[in-house]
């Protein structure tokens, strides 16, 4: 595929899961005031979901998706937060989508349609249109160490839950519930995740780095 045909295809797909993406965030809004019965500060209840890595990853998911669109035609700024930035999050939102899918969802059933959208969309659609538009428009070339760089946010997003955990108890994910299943079974889960990031952003750099040796090789 010419490279003007794959950079209009991830324009346009762009520009679409962009619309997807933030319809779900907003949709999750519109819930959470006119659906659901809030108790106390209202402001409390919109920002609550905002605790979860998963809605946490979908709003950076629409950012990014915002920002490309916005940036496009100035490459400059396109070309930053189309390389090692797009990387990471690709990284987390698959995070998401494949912790969820093989852990989670059995966990959890969407009681009203809108919960249903909201679930399919946030661990599903989000991720996997952001997977498929990172390999469509690999970005810039990407060096090992971004690897270490991409851990810092996962790393604090665990921290956070367990500070969370500790002062109201609830640990958001039972797999960062230290209280149920102990300080071994914390740092079995954590080590866990740790090592599907690396396989995942190993396997990404990879791939990243052969496109760029064969962009480099044709163009000698």
């Amino acid at each position: 595929m010419e490279l003007a045909t794959r950079e209009k295809i991830s324009y346009i797909w762009r520009i679409i899961f962009m619309i997807v993406a933030w319809s779900n965030l907003l949709l999750m809004l519109f819930v959470r005031i006119f659906v659901l019965e809030t108790v106390g500060s209202l402001f409390l209840a919109i920002i609550k979901p905002y605790r979860y890595y998963t809605i946490q990853t979908n709003l950076i998911v629409s950012i990014w998706f915002t920002l490309s669109v916005i940036f496009q035609k100035k490459p400059e700024i396109y070309k930053k937060i189309n390389g090692f930035l797009k990387g990471a999050i690709m990284l987390y939102i698959s995070i998401t989508f494949l912790i969820y899918a093989i852990f989670l969802d059995n966990l959890y059933t969407p009681d009203s349609w809108h919960s249903w959208i909201v679930d399919v969309s946030t661990h599903y659609v989000v991720p996997i249109s952001f997977i498929i538009g990172w390999a469509i428009d690999i970005g810039e070339k990407y060096k090992w160490i971004s690897l270490i760089y991409g851990l810092i946010y996962p790393i604090c997003y665990i921290g956070f839950a367990l500070i969370h955990g500790t002062i109201s108890g609830d640990y958001l994910y039972p797999f960062f519930n230290i209280v149920a299943i102990g300080i071994g079974g914390f740092f079995m889960w954590f080590f866990i995740l740790l090592g599907i990031y690396l396989i995942l952003g190993a396997i990404a750099v990879g791939i990243n780095r052969l496109v760029w040796k064969s962009r480099e090789k044709n163009s000698v």
